[in-house]
């Protein structure tokens, strides 16, 4: 059951649910993480590897500064984490209420990172503003010194928080695209995030290793102590360069393996590829465009499939493979041709449906000998069916196919489909196969003697037994071990036709 608008009234909706739970918990775990090690990182820098100012005592300075970052994280932070936790709820109601987004709903829960990635900036930002001042009231140097390391520190874990949450927030955005198409990005592109990551993972580390060398000038440090913390800076800001790296490249990776791994399904046929929209980045409109693609394909499977149901697979690859027009081409062909007798008759006695399903049973047995001997059903007419060897594809013994398909024909149908009597006729020699009628209205046929004379014999065999009737011409074309199996069975003069015919009939 399904109602407009929304998925099915079944495990969706739990499902949803855990979307939406996974994405909060998981969230708030990594944003409790993420800035406890940034306070901690940032915390050891201050007090164990960054020089001071002549005349500050360092124990003092170091307990000062812990009972600070401890006041703030308890506070600060942790309502920063609670606040974000309780903005992706109501974010994600859409999806715990088990319905379809609407477009400011879609929004605001793909940009859960973002909003999140500005939160955590302000919160340390307001962090550094207190720090420095604090410490600035014992030297300017120092507030300065502190300030711009808490700053540095938390727009680096501010980052990494931000892309720890593109990727915690892929289930939601692909419930926010289920169904809809995407054709530009609705946040930040790749280019924008591997700018952005580079900045804060590795360029503002480097930044406050450059100022830490213009603020020693000031701090009069000796070169002992500088070059601690010039060493212990640049491991850092190594570390900090390589997590964030490596976590905008799985960003970007993973979702690009999936597309590979999908496009090499397609590859070998397989349509059933799902491909949901999980970045909000240009890889995003990929995915979108390779569902569109899929959808294409699936689109022209069904009407190539529907086109071969119609005209006949072998018919249906030719006109794909050179086109379509009108005209045809000589060709040497045989023709078989099979005809229900009395069918006015059991129309008469039986409801439609009845004769429908009849006939259909009566169909699937000759389509399924004429596949089986490589001919092709040119056309259903009413209770007929004409078949055709050696057109439009080629064919070694055309003849002879169709003369061993005429005799299992007449084993089979009388076995199989009891309630219906009918005569087949089997002709062969030279035809015009191509495509008859209008520019916008064709139809692919086989035009030719051998076509009227197995529609004549059809109707003679009616009243012979076996109901089979061939045109010896085609035991002459036909394979010696095929013709073999046929015996003379007179002649007749057909309708339309000024000399006899010699007949044959299986033996």
């Amino acid at each position: 059951m399904t109602r407009p608008g929304g998925p099915p009234r079944d495990g969706r909706r739990s499902s949803g649910r855990r979307v939406a739970r996974r994405t909060v918990v998981l969230g708030s775990l990594s944003l409790s993480v993420a800035n406890l090690a940034g306070a901690v990182v940032v915390f050891v820098l201050l007090a164990f590897v960054l020089p001071v100012p002549d005349g500050i005592e360092q124990d003092r300075t170091r307990v000062l500064n812990l009972v600070l970052a401890g006041v703030y994280v308890g506070t600060a932070a942790a309502a920063g984490v609670a606040f974000g936790a309780r903005d992706a709820g109501r974010r994600l109601r859409w999806l715990v209420e088990d319905r379809s987004p609407t477009g400011t709903e879609r929004r605001q829960a793909v940009r859960i990172p973002l909003a999140s990635g500005v939160r955590q900036t302000a919160i340390w930002g307001l962090a550094a503003v207190l720090f420095a001042v604090v410490n600035g009231l014992q030297d300017v140097l120092l507030g300065v010194e502190v300030g711009l390391t808490v700053l540095i520190g938390g727009l680096t874990t501010s980052a990494t928080t931000y892309l720890l949450l593109a990727h915690i927030n892929r289930g939601v955005v692909a419930r926010a695209y289920a169904g809809r198409s995407l054709h530009r990005p609705p946040g930040a592109g790749v280019a924008w995030r591997a700018v952005l990551t580079w900045t804060l993972g590795t360029g503002l580390p480097l930044t406050g290793l450059t100022l830490l060398s213009g603020l020693a000038i000031g701090l009069d440090v000796d070169r002992r102590e500088l070059a601690v913390a010039v060493f212990v800076l640049g491991l850092t800001a190594l570390a900090t360069g390589l997590l964030t790296v490596v976590q905008f490249a799985r960003g970007m990776a993973d979702p690009l393996r999936s597309l590979r791994r999908s496009l090499e399904r397609i590859e070998r046929g397989d349509l059933d590829v799902d491909v949901p929209i999980t970045e909000t980045t240009e890889i995003g409109v990929l995915q979108a465009g390779v569902t569109r693609m899929v959808e294409g394909l699936r689109e022209r499977e069904r009407v190539r499939d529907l086109f071969g149901r119609h005209v006949g697979e072998d018919v249906a690859r030719t006109a794909i493979a050179d086109g379509v027009a009108l005209g045809g081409e000589e060709r040497f062909a045989a023709a078989l041709f099979v005809d229900v007798v009395d069918s006015t008759g059991l129309a008469e006695h039986s409801s439609p449906h009845a004769v429908l399903d009849l006939l259909n049973s009566f169909f699937a047995v000759v389509v399924e000998v004429v596949d089986a001997h490589g001919g092709v059903v040119n056309k259903f007419m009413g209770d007929a069916v004409l078949a055709v060897w050696g057109a439009p594809l080629a064919h070694d013994d055309p003849a002879g196919a169709a003369l061993a398909a005429a005799r299992v024909l007449s084993e089979r149908l009388p076995v199989e489909v009891t309630e219906l009597r009918a005569g087949t006729g089997v002709a062969a020699g030279q035809v015009v196969a191509g495509n008859l009628g209008a520019s916008t209205r064709l139809e692919y046929t086989v035009i030719g003697d051998p076509v009227n004379v197995a529609s004549r014999l059809s109707g003679l065999a009616k009243d012979h037994d076996p109901a089979v009737l061939a045109d010896r011409a085609a035991l002459v074309a036909a394979a010696p071990s095929e013709a073999a199996c046929w015996r003379d069975a007179g002649e007749v003069t057909l309708r339309g036709r000024s000399t006899p015919t010699p007949l044959a009939t299986p033996s």
